[in-house]
C-alpha cells in the first residue's frame, strides 16, 4: 500500500470524525425546546443524506474531468462552510445550511477517496487498504462521540466546531497537494467517454454489486435503528441500548483488525457466502431476550459488515473501467444510502409489529432471515457470475494460442 493510499485513508478518517463530532452537538447549537429541537435536527439529518446522494449521483456528470484532488479540496471547502454555518447563523437556518452544504461535501467525497485507493493499490494492498479504509470510517465512529461530550462539558461547543473547521480546509490542502489529479491527466479518454447516468448500463456483475451493497447496508441500518428504538423493539434488553450500541462499534474494529492479515487470502466465494450467513444469523442472535446472544449476535454481524464493505468496493475496483470508476462508486454510495434508509423503515415497522400480532423480537428475527436469504442469493449469482467470467476468459485465451 503506497503513500498516497495512506493519506486517503489519514483523510477519510479525519473527514469521518470532524462529521460525527459535530452531529452530537446539533441539538446543543440549536438551542431551543425539546420539540423544535427534534424537528429541526431530523429534518436536518434527513436533507443531510438527501444532499449527499444527488452530490453522489450528478458529480460524475456535472465534473467528469476534474481530478480525485480538486474533488477532495472541493468537498473539504463545503463541509467546511457548512460547519462555519451553525456557529454564524441561527437555528433552524444554521442547521439547514450545514445540511445542504456538509451533505453535498460528504457525497463529494466518499466516491472520490475509493477512486483514489482503486488507483494507487494493486492486489493484497488493495484489499489492505479497504480494509483500512472501513477500520478508519469505524474509529471516527467511535471517538467522534466521546469528544462531542468532552466538548459539551468542557463548554467548549462554538470552539470546537469552528476548530473542525479549520482542519477539515488543513485536510483537503493537504490531498490536494499529494495526491495525484488523475481525471485532469486522461482528458481525452474521459472527455470521449464521462459516466453517462442512466444512458450506459451496468454489467451483471455491477447490478449484482449494487444489490450487495444496498443490502448489506439495509443490514446495518436495520440493526442501528433497532437498537436505538431498542425499548420498543425489546423491552426487556431496552436499558442495555447505549451498551449495545457501543459494543457494535467495537466488534466491528476488532473484527476488522483479525480480518486485516487474512482477507486478501479469503476465496471471494466463500467471502460472499459468509456476508450472507454471518448477517442473517447475527440479525437473528442480536433480536434476542438474552443479553449475551444479543452482544454474541453483534459479534456475529460484525464479521458480515466487515467482509461486505471491503470486497464490494475490491469488485467495483476489478470490474470497472478505470474511467467509469468514480461514477460507480457513486452509484454504490446511493445505493448504500437508500439500504440504509430502508433498514430504518424496517427497524420502525419491527418497533410496530404488535400491531399485527406479532413481537418485536419476532419480526426482528424474521427480517433478519429475509435480509440473510437475500444476500445468500445475491452471493449465489455472484458466484456463478465469477465462474461463466473465467470460463469465458480461458476460451478467449485458448483462442488467442490457436491463432498464433
Amino acid at each position: 500500500m503506497g503513500p498516497v493510499a495512506v493519506i486517503a485513508l489519514g483523510y477519510m478518517f479525519i473527514t469521518n470524525l470532524d462529521s460525527i463530532f459535530v452531529i452530537p452537538l446539533l441539538p446543543v447549537l440549536h438551542g431551543g425546546g425539546t420539540a423544535a429541537i427534534a424537528r429541526d435536527v431530523a429534518f436536518a439529518l434527513s436533507l443531510r443524506l438527501v444532499a449527499s446522494l444527488l452530490l453522489s449521483l450528478l458529480l460524475p456528470v456535472l465534473a467528469p474531468r476534474a481530478g480525485n484532488a480538486a474533488v477532495l479540496l472541493a468537498a473539504s471547502l463545503l463541509k467546511a462552510a457548512g460547519f462555519a454555518c451553525l456557529i454564524i447563523l441561527s437555528a433552524p437556518i444554521g442547521l439547514w445550511c450545514f445540511a445542504l452544504l456538509a451533505g453535498a461535501g460528504t457525497g463529494t467525497l466518499r466516491p472520490a477517496v475509493r477512486a483514489v485507493i482503486a488507483d494507487e493499490t494493486r492486489g493484497r494492498g488493495q484489499a489492505l487498504a479497504f480494509q483500512g479504509l472501513f477500520l478508519a470510517m469505524n474509529l471516527a465512529f467511535v471517538i467522534g462521540p466521546l469528544l462531542a461530550e468532552a466538548a459539551i462539558r468542557m463548554d467548549a461547543v462554538h470552539a470546537g466546531v469552528l476548530l473542525v473547521a479549520a482542519i477539515e480546509i488543513g485536510a483537503g490542502i493537504l490531498v490536494f497537494r499529494l495526491v495525484p489529479a488523475r481525471g485532469a491527466a486522461k482528458r481525452a479518454e474521459d472527455a470521449s467517454s464521462p459516466w453517462r447516468l442512466g444512458l450506459r448500463a451496468l454489467s451483471a456483475a455491477q447490478w449484482l454489486l449494487m444489490g450487495q451493497t444496498l443490502l448489506s447496508y439495509a443490514a446495518v441500518g436495520f440493526l442501528i435503528a433497532a437498537l436505538v428504538l431498542l425499548e420498543a423493539v425489546n423491552p426487556p434488553l431496552g436499558a442495555w441500548r447505549n451498551a449495545l450500541l457501543s459494543a457494535e462499534g467495537l466488534a466491528v474494529i476488532a473484527v476488522q483488525l483479525a480480518l486485516l492479515p487474512l482477507f486478501s487470502r479469503l476465496p471471494r466465494p466463500l467471502v460472499h457466502g459468509l456476508v450472507a450467513l454471518a448477517a442473517g444469523c447475527g440479525l437473528v442472535l442480536s433480536f434476542s431476550h438474552a443479553l449475551p446472544l444479543a452482544f454474541l449476535g453483534l459479534a456475529v454481524f460484525a464479521l458480515a459488515e466487515c467482509l461486505a464493505m471491503p470486497v464490494a468496493q475490491i469488485e467495483i475496483t476489478e470490474r470497472s473501467p478505470s474511467r467509469d470508476r468514480r461514477g460507480v462508486f457513486a452509484l454504490a454510495m446511493v445505493a448504500a444510502a437508500l439500504g440504509e434508509i430502508a433498514g430504518a423503515w424496517l427497524a420502525w415497522g419491527v418497533a410496530r409489529a404488535e400491531a399485527i400480532g406479532m413481537t418485536g423480537v419476532a419480526a426482528g428475527q424474521a427480517a433478519g432471515i429475509a435480509l440473510g436469504c437475500a444476500l445468500g442469493a445475491v452471493a449465489w449469482a455472484l458466484t456463478v457470475n465469477g465462474r461463466s467470467n473465467e470460463k469465458r476468459a480461458r476460451s478467449a485465451g485458448r483462442l488467442a494460442e490457436e491463432g498464433q
